[in-house]
């Protein structure tokens, strides 16, 4: 019986961080494509209580998760960056992207009409797919290209 107890005590100290993606028409998230041939790490303040900052690391020509708004979007929300612009700005962050430990890219906020610059906080730059029951969720997308090196706004 103290074995027993002895190997709950121990499992149950330890913390799972385990999630699965959320993914289908049920619910609503973004994500990040890397339109490139390198491996990218994108960095930002996190947005969840676990961690200070959210590091990804981006494949070549690969989708990684990245937020999740876990069901519908109301109104006014028709996106993630929909979603994002109308937080509160002092909690939005930059978006950092290295290359091999180097900075290549810096996104700041506001969120703002930037005509057809490319930048996360540019409305411009995010592909949206409805999806799911009334077509109430929907898929954000941003996508890193080369073309994005070098910029640091």
């Amino acid at each position: 019986m103290l074995i027993i107890l002895a190997v709950t005590a121990a499992f149950s100290s330890c913390v799972f961080f385990w999630e699965p993606v959320p993914e289908g028409p049920e619910v609503s998230n973004a994500w990040v494509y890397n339109h490139t041939t390198d491996t990218l790490v994108l960095c930002t303040h996190s947005y969840t209580m676990r961690y200070e900052t959210d590091t990804l690391v981006l494949p070549p020509h690969d989708t990684t998760f990245f937020i999740s708004h876990d069901g519908p979007l109301e109104e006014p929300y028709d996106s993630y960056w929909g979603w994002m612009a109308l937080r509160d700005t002092s909690k939005l962050y930059p978006i950092y992207i290295y290359k091999d430990s180097t900075l290549i890219i810096q996104w700041n906020p506001p969120c703002r009409e930037m005509g057809d610059t490319h930048s996360w906080y540019n409305e411009r730059s995010w592909d949206v797919v409805k999806q799911g029951w009334r077509n109430r969720m929907r898929r954000s997308t941003f996508t890193i290209t080369e073309a994005d090196y070098g910029h640091f706004f």
